[in-house]
């Protein structure tokens, strides 16, 4: 009887030993997980800033593009 509970009581240690290192490699990941996340968003946040900057920069392009067409304007040619 007494072996039986030592059994038990050697196979609960190991399961516990197991939980342990599950929930190390867990929170491991998790800890992981929280930095890809934070990556992520500051790239989102990059990426809206540079899609911004581009939408300023075509509208200046195309200003500019105006007053050229503006500017240069066909010569007549006499024949």
């Amino acid at each position: 009887r007494k072996s039986e509970l030592d059994e038990a009581r050697a196979r609960l240690d190991a399961l516990r030993g197991q939980l342990d290192g599950q929930r190390a490699a867990l929170l491991e990941r998790s800890g992981r997980l929280s930095q890809g996340l934070a990556e992520l968003e500051q790239q989102r946040v990059t990426f809206h800033r540079l899609e911004g900057e581009v939408v300023q920069h075509e509208a200046r392009a195309s200003v500019l593009l105006d007053r050229i067409a503006e500017l240069v304007q066909p010569v007549p040619v006499y024949g």
